[in-house]
């Protein structure tokens, strides 16, 4: 299995997932997946398109809130 810790690139991202016109794109876990899952406020990096692109960190439980369409995790 990959380090979770490690940057990917925005073309093989960890995860994806959709909410509405927004997605997010998680290229990086500071934890464990199990250990950002339990905190509340457990954060990921992630490449947000909405309005406009960004890069920055984003809590977990506001990313999973979406629909998961793509996952890499345990690869």
């Amino acid at each position: 299995m990959a380090s979770l810790r490690k940057t990917r690139p925005v073309s093989d991202p960890y995860e994806i997932w959709t909410h509405g016109d927004w997605t997010h794109k998680v290229l990086k876990f500071y934890k464990s997946r199990e250990a950002t899952l339990a905190d509340e406020w457990g954060r990921v990096f992630c490449e947000v398109d909405g309005f406009y692109k960004e890069l920055g960190d984003v809590y977990y439980t506001e990313v999973r809130s979406g629909t998961l369409i793509h996952s890499n995790y345990g690869e």
